[in-house]
């Protein structure tokens, strides 16, 4: 714990990944200011936490909520793989970094921005495993706006950074609902690609860690426990939880003319798709890449990966209510999560 209290603002704390930084922030003993869109009683009961209401694209407000910190933890974003959703998701993710950016450079305060790996770690070919000094990898990720969008955002706070001086670390993490889908039997087969992924228990420390080590100025970290195919994935879920998971493996090409015509007819139904086009071509990568670089310097350090996933089962089915479904109905994970 810090002998000196800071102030930290956080934006996007009332989320899956800010939750857990914001009790971590206060466990070190320092002060947070959460920037929310709107009241949450999430943090009701904390001491030390105040808020600061409205959007990470207002520059005026994310001027002034960002007064007297020590640095800013950028979290928030918005997760909308479809393409018909980019204008709003480049506000959002490239916008509002930009007005974090500048909010730190007026406020003469660190930044550590959390990021996606899929920026970089992201390829058909299953050998590929990115590091911290890998490429973006634009022939991939050009006409997926989600990660168009933080990609340009990376790009962005690192110019900004090195022109007005401002201390600038990334980390970067693969999210997913796997587990979700899997739960709600929401898995029709099994895609051809695969996944890293990390529990959000040991993702928090490093996260913090970047903002207290000067060796991670400008660097990117890429934050994952282990790589593995979405058919090992599915194998390890029905081991832990009894539910028959899918056994039949489908090509890309039929797998996308299957799910054009399911959507389609939906359509024409009046219902939602049943799976966005850009989710599916997602199934059929590898997001694979080390993390190397995080241990080395941000003493990084991942827990047995069937641990994740047999907490993270575990707490999806019993506090599914906390979703304001039904009690039992698994959903994605609520706060204090595990994966």
């Amino acid at each position: 714990m810090s002998n000196s209290k800071k102030l930290f603002v956080v934006t996007g704390g009332t989320g899956f990944v800010g939750v857990e930084l914001i009790h971590h922030i206060i466990g070190q003993g320092h002060r947070v200011r959460v920037l929310v869109r709107t009241p949450d009683k999430t943090f009701e009961a904390l001491k030390n936490v105040e808020f600061a209401y409205g959007s990470v694209t207002d520059q005026e407000l994310v001027n002034k909520s960002c007064e007297g910190c020590s640095g800013i933890f950028h979290v928030a974003g918005v997760v909308d793989h479809s393409r018909s959703a980019a204008p709003y998701v480049y506000k959002v993710n490239t916008d509002g970094t930009r007005v974090i950016m500048q909010a730190a450079i007026k406020n003469k305060c660190k930044v550590v921005f959390v990021s996606t790996s899929g920026t970089t770690a992201v390829s058909k070919d299953a050998k590929r495993i990115a590091s911290d000094e890998t490429d973006y990898a634009m022939d991939v990720i050009s006409n997926w706006p989600y990660y168009d969008s933080k990609r340009q955002a990376e790009e962005l706070a690192r110019e900004l950074s090195k022109k007005h001086g401002v201390p600038l670390k990334s980390l970067e993490y693969y999210r997913h609902k796997s587990i979700y889908k899997f739960l709600m039997k929401k898995v029709p087969w099994v895609p051809g690609g695969g996944l890293n992924f990390c529990d959000v228990r040991d993702l928090v420390p490093a996260i913090y860690k970047a903002m207290v080590t000067p060796e991670a100025n400008g660097r990117t970290f890429l934050i994952g426990a282990v790589n593995m195919s979405l058919a090992q994935f599915f194998q390890a879920l029905e081991k832990q939880t009894g539910i028959a998971g899918p056994k039949l493996v489908v090509p890309f090409s039929i797998g996308w003319s299957t799910i054009s015509a399911l959507n389609a007819v939906r359509r024409v139904a009046g219902k939602d798709p049943l799976f966005d086009k850009v989710v599916i071509e997602m199934a059929y990568h590898f997001w694979y890449f080390d993390a190397h670089a995080a241990q080395e310097i941000l003493n990084f350090k991942a827990r047995d990966w069937q641990v994740t996933i047999k907490d993270s089962v575990q707490y999806i089915c019993e506090h599914g209510h906390l979703m304001g479904l039904p009690h039992g109905v698994p959903v994605l994970p609520a706060p204090r999560s595990k994966l």
